[in-house]
């Protein structure tokens, strides 16, 4: 386990304490490394099993070796996330689904439809509905209350239904706004 760990903190570029987590047992640091060289994303990967695999396990008593989820799978779902396909809250959403059903990342996403919408006219359209319904916060916005920004992403994000991909709405009400 030593050897692994170091190894870890030197391949990946964990910290110590990460690297030790997830040597505790070679099942998990399989996991992890497994996941780790799928998804290309070794920090997201250390992320995702030292949380949402590991409260997995313990909140339902499961064994890794009977996870429903397997590291290929995670791996795909922690690209998703990485490329701004899904939200971090959706791609929770979806982990739980894949560990309930064992479906596959694909899968969960289209049957949970939790895509993130990035469609410029499509967010420009929720955009400019948000800043012709919120007149106060519009004009607060731009008497300097850059704050106002945050409340104005969350309407949009309501607007549609927590799809949007909030980097992009943010950019986007900068635009019109400024």
């Amino acid at each position: 386990p030593e050897q692994r760990k170091h190894r870890f903190v030197a391949d990946y570029g964990l910290t110590e304490g990460d690297a030790g987590l997830l040597t505790q047992s070679v099942e998990l640091s399989t996991y992890f490394e497994e996941t780790a060289r799928a998804s290309g994303l070794p920090k997201a990967s250390s992320n995702w099993v030292k949380g949402e695999v590991l409260r997995r396990m313990k909140d339902e008593g499961v064994e890794l070796a009977t996870l429903k989820v397997q590291p290929q799978a995670l791996a795909a779902l922690i690209s998703l996330v990485d490329t701004g396909e899904v939200s971090g809250s959706a791609a929770k959403l979806l982990f739980e689904r894949m560990s309930e059903t064992g479906e596959t990342t694909t899968a969960a996403v289209l049957a949970e439809d939790l895509t993130q919408i990035d469609d410029g006219d499509t967010l420009s359209t929720a955009v400019k509905a948000v800043i012709d319904a919120q007149k106060n916060a519009v004009a607060s916005y731009r008497s300097g209350k850059v704050g106002t920004l945050g409340f104005l992403v969350g309407q949009v994000m309501r607007e549609t239904k927590g799809k949007a991909n909030p980097k992009r709405v943010s950019e986007l009400l900068r635009q019109q706004l400024d």
